[in-house]
């Protein structure tokens, strides 16, 4: 068998939205703000777009919105470049980036279900 390129072990590369220039970084806010903005931008996108993935990097003041498809992306950064948030205007770029697992979705138990209680 012949060694190459395996496309499955490339990144499955899904469309997004970057929006920048968000904040600048104090490190006195506590994590839950940054989360909090995370929550109003992933509100916000979902009144365009239909089920965003939101994922913000506080230290930075970028945020990066996953789409369902291109057409979404390009209408929700048409939408947001240029915008302001929080009083600063903010940047958006159009981007290919491998969508994060979310770390806290529900694993459900496995093994037989009975009735019997120990």
């Amino acid at each position: 068998q012949k060694e190459g390129y395996d496309v499955k072990e490339k990144p499955k590369l899904a469309p997004c939205v970057e929006i920048s220039n968000l904040w600048e970084y104090d490190p006195k806010l506590p994590m839950s703000w940054f989360f909090q903005m995370q929550e109003v931008i992933r509100q916000h996108a979902a009144e365009h777009i239909q089920s965003p993935f939101v994922k913000v990097e506080p230290s930075t003041g970028v945020a990066t919105i996953w789409c369902r498809g291109a057409q979404d992306a390009m209408k929700f950064a048409q939408m947001m470049h240029k915008s302001y948030f929080m009083g600063r205007k903010i940047v958006a770029a159009l981007c290919r980036k491998e969508k994060p697992v979310s770390e806290n979705a529900l694993k459900l138990p496995t093994g037989d279900l009975t009735m019997h209680v120990p």
